[in-house]
């Protein structure tokens, strides 16, 4: 892995319980644990989030929407049907016509040299690198959401232990146990289906059907803590 200098904004170890201002943020993710986590994250902070599995869907929700009725998107890089980056692209095109601008955060398994690049040429605005610390999280979705400007590189790349302990699950929960704890029972009910679907790809020697069933387990296990997911 590359890495890759992150510019944060500045922010408190601990943020404040609450929003200084609710907003309505649309979560485009396909992988049930990390949208769950988010969504809770987010809730917790007093915003409304809109959750959905691709970018299809999630393109879908702008274009049906009045202008400026989120006030940011978090946009997984890598869906089924479409992807992160068209789906950023469909929906400038779209505000081309209506003459607004909705903050898009990607959301990537990797920070890798380049995704910057990738992120401004495809019209987002900054990028969050999985496992997602929530600290970072809060603070790229508010600041953003709120008008205002930062680096557009805002990928987390602080050190994390080489061993999985409850202390680095925890941390990705914003210190919530009764989420970590949702959050694990999800992963491990899903689970079977996914590796299922591994074996399937295998089996039928379809390399693009394994690696989106292998980046889905990949991301699901970084979220719960694992470095195997990393």
């Amino acid at each position: 892995r590359v890495s890759t200098r992150s510019a944060r904004p500045e922010r408190a170890a601990r943020p404040a319980r609450r929003a200084a201002r609710r907003l309505r943020v649309l979560l485009a993710e396909d992988n049930r644990v990390n949208r769950k986590l988010v969504t809770k994250l987010l809730q917790k902070r007093g915003h409304q989030v809109d959750g959905v599995e691709n970018g299809h869907a999630a393109l879908d929700m702008i274009v049906s929407a009045s202008p400026g009725a989120f006030d940011a998107v978090l946009m997984d890089v890598q869906m089924p049907e479409m992807g992160g980056f068209e789906a950023t692209r469909a929906i400038r095109e779209h505000e081309a016509e209506t003459k607004a601008h909705v903050p898009i955060i990607a959301l990537t398994a990797h920070a890798m040299a380049g995704d910057r690049e990738r992120c401004l040429s495809a019209g987002m605005d900054g990028y969050l690198s999985k496992p997602i610390e929530v600290n970072d999280l809060i603070a790229t979705v508010e600041q953003l959401g709120s008008g205002e400007s930062r680096p557009t590189d805002a990928a987390a790349s602080s050190k994390r232990p080489a061993l999985f302990d409850e202390q680095t699950a925890l941390a990705y929960t914003g210190g919530d146990r009764r989420l970590l704890k949702q959050v694990i029972k999800l992963f491990r009910a899903d689970s079977r289906a996914s590796l299922g679907r591994i074996d399937r790809a295998l089996r039928n020697r379809d390399n693009e059907a394994l690696r989106m069933a292998a980046h889905t387990v990949k991301g699901a296990i970084a979220t719960v803590g694992s470095p195997a997911g990393r």
